[in-house]
């Protein structure tokens, strides 16, 4: 009596049964394995699988007349493809004998030609399919053909598609792969890429906090959508995956805290950046429109306007294209109080770049000793909390700091509320020894959160 066919069948760590099939029961005569999601199915196949040897053998595939002729019939309809025949009938009489065992309604019968139509079916359909990693570049072309990318944008884009470095010296090749969604993905055609899948990689992969998940989600979002508006993909599985809540705590700096940051920018350590400190405290700029990146240049002082000619009859900075984060100009009305600390470098040494050589050391130093370490935005923020609630006008404030979406206002500073006469006293630090002119006394001050 011969041996009975030999299965080995095993659970995995994440519960799926996992049959380990030797090339004399595998159905393509090589070393491989089946995966199944519970004991039963994985039994059930095995189970089928021996019946089919028992009856054809593991290598051979017996048929009836019946089964002749639609092998005849199947192998014209395959024919003038690269594939092994012989391998597509092997497909199509197992994915039969699957679907005769699959409980579905009785009296439902799969011949081998409709098998062999769902075949040719099938690959005609990954023929016409991209794989993910060509929807990215197709989606990466379309993209930055409206327009430059930024280096920090383009930056991320490779922290998640490529993986993340272990460290900032680190070189292309050394990136944590196991990060990188193209490393789990590229290689898969993308209408056959699951929501849960693309779940479960953030959780393990970019869950460490709700803003890092959210970035990871907008990163990976653009190539889907890219496939859903030309109908590749019926459904976009980034749309049914939520981005975290971010709960609110925008900081704002007290006015205790600025006159410490003014007494540090008065001593002889920091008169180099006093400038550079009170045009991000009283502008409002952002950090790297004052100090450039890989994509702008620093801001210059031919930019700061202290004489004003023409239309323009009060002070301001002008914020060129080049050094917004956008794409759009602005103007930056210079207060008094900034003036006064402009006013402190003589006109004759008003030229080149603002931010002094070694403005990354001495920042670094300053916000250490100013007790705002970590606090990247707080200063800015504190700008655009203390505008609004100095003048009540939210227009203005959204224009001076080149906001243009009402919410991103809304969310920082419409709803802070200042400790007593704070806003007028933020508008009244100076440098050392200068007084203000034309003074607005409190009682005259119009304050929103009154």
């Amino acid at each position: 009596m011969p041996r009975k066919a030999q299965f080995d069948l095993s659970q995995k760590p994440n519960g799926k049964w996992k049959i380990n099939l030797a090339p004399t029961v595998s159905p393509s005569g090589r070393r491989t394995a089946k995966v199944f999601d519970t004991k039963t199915k994985a039994e059930n196949w095995i189970a089928q699988r021996r019946r089919y040897i028992d009856r054809h053998g593991a290598e051979e595939v017996s048929l009836s007349k019946k089964q002749m002729v639609d092998a005849k019939r199947s192998l014209d309809l395959l024919a003038g493809r690269d594939e092994n025949p012989y391998d597509l009938v092997r497909e199509a009489l197992e994915a039969r004998d699957v679907l005769n065992n699959a409980d579905l309604n009785e009296g439902y019968e799969l011949s081998l030609l409709k098998a062999s139509k769902h075949l040719v079916e099938h690959y005609k359909h990954k023929e016409q399919s991209f794989t993910f990693e060509e929807v990215y570049q197709k989606s990466l072309r379309s993209r930055k053909s409206r327009g430059k990318w930024s280096t920090s944008y383009a930056r991320d884009q490779d922290w998640v598609m490529k993986g993340a470095k272990p460290h900032s010296l680190a070189s292309d090749e050394d990136r944590i792969k196991e990060k990188s969604f193209m490393h789990h993905f590229g290689s898969i055609l993308i209408d056959e890429i699951t929501e849960d899948e693309i779940r479960d990689f953030m959780d393990e992969h970019y869950n460490t906090n709700p803003n890092t998940y959210n970035y990871c989600h907008g990163i990976i979002h653009p190539a889907f959508k890219y496939a859903h508006d030309r109908g590749w993909i019926s459904v976009d599985p980034m749309k049914l995956i939520e981005k975290k809540h971010i709960p609110i705590d925008t900081k704002i700096l007290t006015i205790s805290e600025f006159n410490l940051c003014v007494e540090l920018m008065n001593t002889e350590k920091y008169q180099s950046l006093a400038v550079t400190l009170a045009l991000l405290m009283f502008s409002g700029m952002r950090r790297d429109e004052l100090k450039g990146n890989n994509d702008k240049t620093p801001l210059k002082w031919k930019n700061i306007i202290t004489n004003p000619t023409g239309a323009h009859t009060l002070p301001y900075i002008e914020i060129s294209p080049e050094q917004s984060k956008g794409t759009s100009a602005r103007l930056i009305t210079i207060q008094p109080n900034l003036l006064k600390w402009i006013e402190t470098v003589p006109e004759s040494k008003r030229v080149g770049f603002i931010i002094p050589s070694n403005f990354d050391r001495l920042m670094k130093s300053f916000r250490l000793e100013a007790g705002i370490k970590g606090n990247r935005n707080i200063i800015r923020h504190s700008f655009g909390a203390y505008h609004y609630h100095r003048w009540a006008d939210q227009g203005a404030t959204m224009k001076e700091m080149g906001h243009t979406k009402v919410s991103t206002f809304m969310k920082h500073y419409y709803a802070w509320n200042p400790e007593e006469d704070a806003p007028y006293l933020y508008w009244r630090l100076l440098p050392k020894g200068t007084e203000m002119d034309n003074v607005i006394k409190p009682k005259e001050f119009n304050s929103a959160a009154s």
